[in-house]
């Protein structure tokens, strides 16, 4: 191990530190004084299993592996990952060994000032323990792009738009698809399938001419223009159910089951590296490392949805996590709480967590981009967060408790002010229209209530959108009035 002269702006690398977005910039800039740049050559140990905590280091190049005597390799950290906070905020010792793989460079944080930033931070509670393991992928080369005419493209969208093999493929992954699709000429009496056939590799849409279906020999029926065929044997694996001959010289387009499945693997992982560059800059999910958010992004699946659409309703069980990834979302309480949700928020962790019913209703305000995790999921892959989870439902309970008094506060304020109000109107209605003049000049001279400046005006929640801007519940702290508060 050596130490270095500080190649790297500090600060400038803690802001692209998830984990540590929460500190204001101030205490990043009085931590970035603080914090020690370490060189660890290939095979150096920058902590060991067994030892007394006495540091926390963040990775700013280079690849560390994790390991303990009981269960050996743990994971890889890499750039924008973090160690050695456990034993600091147990107060124990070090529960796996760090090893340089390569030339690694880190900041080096010591206990006592480790100590000054850990209130403010949150830290998931991890283990030594291995979550799952991930498999490498060997894929085969995929062909080469064939340019071809947006029509081109619109007319074999519309072709597969309900064929089993395309349904659950989005927009982006069936024009990559289509991309890759070759067409060729069949000659008139050509079989292009056989029945039987175990090696079903291609799927085809007809181009041009005709084919002609036939089961054990008798014609069952036929394809032409716009025809589409082979899917079956492809989506199952199982041998060619039908034969298929061209009737005319014709021609179709085709794909391998291999190109296929490889074009829809490569379009999955372009959206879940994106996934992951997002899940970064979602509160609950910064505390994890780059291999844990890997398998966090395998528990999620991304859906859409239409304006108007309820996604979780009051009172239901509940069955699933969420996380907005575009769009907006408001929820609404049966006792008149309600907001909006905006993307990077998350919701329906209350109820999974506490094993009770849904505690509000979430409408998709827009079109709604959501990633959605199994109940099933939950606890096994959000368990070193899950304090994080407890305190937001906290926070949640607070606020309707606070709700719910001042609610009851203006409530009681109202009914005073009525029966005084009454009580006036009775008492007057004699002299009514001898002193109505005089009541009048009377009323535009009563002194207005004194409120504060906007700015002092504490925010308690919003209710709701009115014709001009947001609704606030608001407070005002030197007379304890509550207001409601229309921006515009």
């Amino acid at each position: 191990m050596t130490q270095t002269l500080k190649l790297f702006k500090v600060e400038d690398i803690l802001d692209n530190v998830p984990l540590l977005s929460s500190l204001n910039d101030t205490q990043k800039k009085q931590l970035s004084k603080e914090l020690v740049q370490v060189k660890f050559n290939k095979g150096d140990d920058l902590m060991k299993e067994g030892e007394e905590g006495d540091s926390f280091v963040i990775i700013i190049e280079g690849k560390v592996e994790v390991k303990s005597s009981r269960v050996g390799h743990l994971a890889f950290l890499e750039a924008g990952d973090y160690a050695g906070e456990q034993a600091l905020l147990k107060s124990t010792v070090r529960n796996a060994t760090l090893t340089a793989v390569e030339t690694s460079t880190c900041l080096v944080c010591n206990k006592k000032n480790f100590d000054k930033i850990k209130k403010s931070v949150k830290f998931a509670k991890r283990e030594g323990k291995r979550l799952a393991f991930l498999t490498e992928v060997h894929e085969e080369k995929l062909e080469k792009i064939n340019e071809k005419p947006a029509e081109t493209v619109e007319w074999i969208l519309n072709c597969v738009n309900d064929n089993l093999l395309f349904l659950k493929l989005d927009r982006v992954q069936r024009v990559r698809i289509i991309s890759r699709m070759k067409l060729i000429g069949v000659a008139k009496g050509d079989i292009l399938i056989q029945q039987g056939d175990k090696n079903a590799q291609t799927f085809y849409v007809c181009e041009h001419g005709a084919f002609d279906i036939l089961v054990d020999g008798v014609k069952v029926g036929q394809y032409r223009r716009g025809g589409c065929f082979g899917e079956l044997a492809l989506l199952y694996n199982s041998p060619r159910a039908a034969t298929i001959v061209a009737t005319a010289d014709s021609r179709v387009w085709e794909v391998s089951r291999n190109v296929f499945r490889n074009t829809v693997a490569e379009t999955s992982r372009e959206k879940s590296d994106a996934n992951i560059e997002f899940m970064k800059q979602v509160d609950l999910f910064k505390p994890y490392l780059s291999n844990e958010l890997l398998l966090i992004r395998d528990g999620l699946e991304e859906n859409k949805y239409d304006k108007g659409t309820i996604i979780i309703k009051e009172g239901d069980d509940a069955d699933k996590f969420y996380v907005i990834k575009e769009g907006i979302a408001t929820w609404k309480k049966s006792n008149g709480e309600t907001g909006d949700l905006e993307p990077k928020s998350y919701f329906g962790e209350r109820a999974l967590r506490t094993k009770e019913k849904r505690a509000a209703t979430v409408i998709a305000k827009t079109e709604l981009v959501l990633l959605e995790m199994k109940a099933a999921d939950f606890e096994a892959l959000l368990g070193p967060v899950i304090d994080i989870v407890d305190d937001k439902i906290q926070q949640y309970q607070k606020m309707t408790d606070r709700f719910d008094e001042l609610r009851k506060q203006n409530s009681e304020s109202t009914n005073k002010n009525t029966n005084n109000n009454n009580k006036e109107e009775i008492g007057n209605n004699d002299n009514y229209n001898n002193n109505a003049k005089d009541k009048n000049e009377k009323k535009e001279e009563l002194p207005r209530d004194k409120v504060c400046d906007l700015k002092d005006l504490v925010t308690v929640g919003v209710l709701g959108k009115g014709a001009f801007g947001l609704v606030t519940l608001v407070q005002d702290p030197s007379t304890k009035k509550v207001l409601c508060f229309e921006s515009n």
